[in-house]
């Protein structure tokens, strides 16, 4: 059976420094707004998925946005279209 893609947003990663903390915090509230938990670093709605990473012994320092974000096109043509942009 083929998955019909949608377009929009894939994934996003988040790298946290204690996992289980994290997972605590945002357990908390996405469950309230329809998110599902679908393993024990990530979380799903509408076909988009959120995961979490530990990353230990990372300096922290002040920064913006998130580590990752992968966008789902729904054609590769779409996909030759944006990489021509960005080139």
């Amino acid at each position: 059976m083929e998955t019909k893609l949608n377009p929009g947003i894939n994934h996003i990663e988040f790298w946290v420094s204690d996992i289980g903390r994290s997972m605590l915090f945002y357990s908390s509230f996405l469950s309230l707004i329809g998110w599902k938990k679908i393993s024990d670093v990530s979380f799903s709605c509408c076909g988009m998925v959120i995961y979490f990473v530990e990353m230990k012994g990372i300096k922290k320092v002040r920064s913006l946005g998130m580590r990752h974000m992968c966008f789902q096109a729904t054609e590769k043509e779409q996909v030759d279209m944006v990489h021509e942009v960005l080139l």
